[in-house]
């Protein structure tokens, strides 16, 4: 595991204020822009090994939540259409391409890249025109009336970056769609380390609604809304990723009597500490 010391992902001030360990990494909070964020950091080289090895954001989770991210996206696609109804979608960070499925049921001309092999292999299976690159190094010769960014921003290591060439990837009055963690949310504050989202080996920096708006502006974009968002999952899910707050008992009981299977059944639209972003390209 090599780690690097890093700068504020925002601002770049150097100066910050130490908050907690978690998973022997160290969480701060910058004193200038109060952006939460890892350092020091996995290198950009070790977390594409991680996510092509399935250690992080793995293919099979994404398999085993299809249904409920097809739910997921289904809603969010329709919050889209209100701003462009139809139009050259590019989604970074598709992963298996359930997001791009739904738009393309929806009408969209439909684009994905990812960093993990295996996942556009999933996303290819389906017919999807995807493939493995970052927008960071590899060159996208095409302008795009919409880009999406589900769960994306809080992965990578320079995300003011990021959002320039996503600027640059839109056309005029092109829009940019993310959602990501909400680290100013009540259930981050309240639960502290805890937090499910702080996932120090792979989310690098935890915005609010205040610095998200601050990374969309310095990336030139006109803020449209930033709100609290939803996601659906089923309560074997819910069981389990929950076991940060409240133990592996009821996990473990789950499995041990075999009610997974009808807990599977079971969804629930989740809408308390992950926030959406929309802005436009003047």
């Amino acid at each position: 595991m090599i780690l690097e010391k890093t700068p504020c992902n925002l601002c770049k001030s150097d100066f910050y204020k130490f908050m907690f360990k978690k998973d022997n990494f160290s969480i701060v909070r910058c004193k200038k822009c109060s952006l939460i964020y890892v350092n020091p950091r996995l290198t950009q080289k070790s977390l594409v090994e991680s996510y092509n090895k399935n250690k992080i954001s793995p293919v099979p989770y994404y398999k085993e939540n299809y249904e409920e991210d097809k739910a997921t996206f289904e809603k969010r696609i329709r919050i889209i259409q209100k701003y462009k109804k139809s139009g050259k979608l590019l989604d970074i960070g598709c992963s298996i391409g359930t997001f791009l499925e739904v738009a393309k049921e929806y009408g969209y001309d439909c684009y994905g890249i990812d960093l993990n092999k295996q996942a556009i292999a999933a996303a290819k299976q389906k017919g999807l025109n995807v493939r493995v690159a970052n927008i960071e190094n590899n060159k996208i010769n095409s302008k795009f009336d919409i880009i999406v960014m589900n769960d994306l921003i809080e992965h990578v290591t320079d995300p003011v970056k990021t959002m320039q060439i996503a600027n640059k990837l839109l056309k005029k009055s092109g829009i940019i769609f993310l959602v990501t963690p909400n680290g100013g949310s009540i259930m981050a504050k309240i639960t502290g380390k805890d937090w499910v989202h702080y996932k120090p080996n792979e989310h690098l920096s935890y915005f609010s609604p205040k610095t998200i708006s601050i990374l969309l502006k310095k990336a030139k974009f006109n803020v449209i809304n930033v709100a609290t968002i939803g996601r659906v999952r089923n309560l074997a899910t819910i069981i389990t990723k929950g076991s940060t707050y409240f133990g592996k008992i009821p996990g473990k009981i789950m499995n041990k009597i075999k009610i997974d299977s009808i807990f599977k059944k079971i969804r629930f639209t989740l809408s308390a500490d992950e926030m959406m972003a929309i802005a436009k390209k003047p």
